[in-house]
């Protein structure tokens, strides 16, 4: 998985108070790729509803700690 938090030691690495040292991780499983908050104390959100997984979808914004956004793009591969 990748490991998005403020942490050196995170894939992503996102210099802000309120965003924890180990703050969500993206995995692929399943043959889908699957957003996990990582029980940071800001939370994860979408939508204003914090969440703890959820599978990621074309253009889904997500927003870490109520305050920073994060937007996925999906993208199919092509031969």
């Amino acid at each position: 998985p990748l490991v998005l938090g403020r942490s050196s030691l995170c894939h992503i690495q996102v210099d802000h108070k309120e965003i924890s040292r180990k703050h969500l991780e993206i995995a692929y499983e399943g043959g889908l790729f699957i957003l996990k908050d990582l029980n940071s104390s800001g939370g994860t959100f979408i939508g204003g509803n914090r969440i703890s997984s959820v599978r990621i979808e074309h253009k889904m914004q997500v927003m870490l700690a109520g305050l920073l956004p994060l937007q996925f793009g999906l993208r199919r591969r092509t031969a």
